[in-house]
């Protein structure tokens, strides 16, 4: 079975008084599994003259093309059947309809396409059109001649007989135009593009366009597209960039990004590769220190002794960074104060979820403080001070507190980034909380982005005081055991401190923030007054944040727990 196409066959702008070669060609495609043999291709217009009558198209979708010669006379449509005559496999005739739309199109423009051949490295091309006005007796007013496609920058126009357009073209005149092919810097393959020309004769304006094709070699391969994907704020990633040296001498490689070089790092920054390793493979990092998109072009560069100058060839670079450079804040879990101390030091703990190492980091910190237990006067860190002091109630303060060199680099381990110092001091309650409202990065630069563990107000996160002596009954509350988890955030060997309230059977738990229950230990009888540690079980447990309950004989009592690996 033969496939025709297109079908009908309809060409527009023809050329009128002028012979023109048919573009598209009549396609002829072969869907059987047999050859099929094309004796003959007639027309009834003599405008129409096949420039092949006969031709084998093998089988298996193969396909061939038609060509014809079309010369109208007048500027009527020419509707005409163009038939086939078969001979094998079997003797038949097949008839594909035909329409011609005639055009004032005076300039013949030759040679179509506009063959640059293949070019090296380091090299250029010209080549040259040459337009003729057919039209027996009117001019031709030439507009507009522009080199467009996806591959336009890399030809220009570079000789012609006019200063500026429009160029005036008598009849029957011709003139030439020189057009330069420089594909370097590009990938080796063929280059798309073409000239677009528009032009008025006879008062109809006439556009015209003529293939430009080139092609280009390189004597190297290279991955065409490195995709970091997606990389979190802080972080970086690195991906190999394979290199294959095709060319007869030893070539030197070396690397460029263009707009976000500041984020893409080459490793090394030259290469020598010789004809015998003949391959290699450098490092190509990705720092992640700004959120948003990063698309670029690396451009690896190439030379050797056997070249003129040195070229280039690009490869794609896309990446994304997210925020994500998450950081967790803490306190202890249980301070008991003597009113009589001075200068006590309330620690305030830091990490960071990523491999990042912040040796300068400075943030704002918020800290709500219950100021009838504990008094701040100055923070201990280098830099580091009270920055606002504002009185919530009568019986708290929220302090801003500023932390501007780091006692240990901020990373994946935790780490004491601070100490809040103050005095205790001897109020009315005995035990009250103190927490983290609110953290700001102000360092420049990199800057963690998401709070893993906010506070949601007293008693989540936080530091429980209580003066010295321990707790005892306030009103109808019941006395409360001592309940710290130590260290906080926990590794798989945390321990939890307890000491007795009351004897009786204790048992300790640990849940999700739901309230399920993820582990459950039976501590047994604990006498009172008596001081117990007790190892969490944990290693079931993934990282995150979690309640841990203590379990009394005659209430509950919850710390929170921070789970780090």
């Amino acid at each position: 079975m033969l496939e025709f196409s297109p079908e009908p066959y309809v060409l527009v702008d023809v050329p009128v008084n002028f012979t023109s070669q048919s573009q598209p060609p009549l396609t002829v495609r072969n869907l059987s599994s047999v050859e099929a043999c094309i004796a003959d291709i007639r027309t009834g217009r003599p405008e129409i003259v096949p420039l092949i009558r006969t031709i084998n198209v093998p089988p298996y979708s193969a396909s061939r093309d038609i060509y014809f010669n079309i010369t109208p006379t007048t500027l009527n449509p020419i509707d005409d059947t163009i038939t086939i005559v078969l001979s094998c496999p079997c003797i038949d005739s097949i008839r594909v309809p035909i329409r011609i739309v005639p055009t004032n199109n005076a300039l013949a423009i030759s040679p179509r396409p506009l063959d640059f051949g293949t070019l090296p490295p380091c090299s250029t091309a010209r080549r040259t059109l040459t337009l003729k006005n057919n039209d027996p007796s009117s001019s031709a007013e030439l507009e507009e001649m522009a080199i467009i496609g996806p591959d336009a920058k890399l030809l220009r126009i570079t000789g012609s007989p006019w200063a500026t357009l429009p160029y005036s073209v008598p009849s029957g005149f011709s003139f030439t135009v020189e057009i330069e092919f420089s594909p370097a810097g590009t990938r080796a393959g063929a280059k798309a593009a073409a000239l677009s020309i528009r032009y008025t004769i006879n008062g109809q304006e006439i556009r015209d366009t003529v293939q430009l094709v080139g092609e280009r070699t390189v004597p190297i391969e290279t991955d065409t597209l490195l995709d970091f994907g997606e990389v979190k704020q802080g972080d970086s990633r690195t991906l190999p960039l394979r290199l294959t040296n095709n060319y007869t001498r030893s070539m030197t490689f070396t690397f460029s990004a263009g707009q976000w070089s500041a984020y893409y790092t080459t490793t090394p920054t030259v290469m020598n590769v010789d004809v015998v390793t003949k391959t290699a493979t450098a490092d190509v990092e990705f720092n992640a220190q700004d959120i948003g998109d990063f698309p670029d072009t690396l451009w690896v560069k190439f030379t050797s002794l056997g070249m003129s100058c040195t070229d280039s060839v690009p490869v794609v670079l896309r990446a994304t960074s997210i925020p994500g450079i998450g950081f967790a804040l803490w306190l202890d879990s249980l301070r008991i104060l003597d009113p009589r101390q001075k200068d006590i030091a309330l620690n305030i703990y830091g990490r960071l979820d990523t491999n990042l190492v912040l040796p300068n980091a400075q943030l704002l910190l918020v800290l709500d403080v219950p100021n009838q237990l504990f008094m701040p006067r100055g923070v201990r860190a280098r830099g580091g001070r009270i920055q606002s002091f504002n009185s919530r109630t009568r019986d708290r303060h929220v302090i801003t507190i500023t932390v501007d060199t780091l006692l240990a680099p901020l990373s994946q381990q935790p780490q004491l980034i601070a100490q809040l110092l103050g005095d205790a001091m001897l109020g009315d309650r005995q035990c009250d909380s103190m927490f983290i409202v609110q953290a700001r990065w102000t360092n420049s630069g990199i800057k963690p982005t998401t709070w893993i563990n906010p506070s949601q107000g007293n008693g989540a996160l936080c530091l429980t005081l209580c003066g010295a002596g321990g707790p005892r009954l306030l009103g109808s509350e019941l006395q409360l055991p001592v309940f710290q988890i130590h260290p906080n955030p926990t590794t798989d060997d945390a321990t939890a401190i307890i000491t007795a309230n009351e004897r009786g059977s204790y048992e300790l738990e640990v849940l999700s923030l739901d309230g399920i229950v993820l582990a459950k230990q039976a501590l047994g009888q604990l006498e009172a007054g008596s001081s117990y540690q007790v190892a969490l079980q944990l290693d079931r447990i993934a990282s995150g944040l979690y309640w841990a309950r203590l379990r009394t004989p005659s209430g509950v009592r919850v710390e929170p727990l921070v789970r780090v690996r």
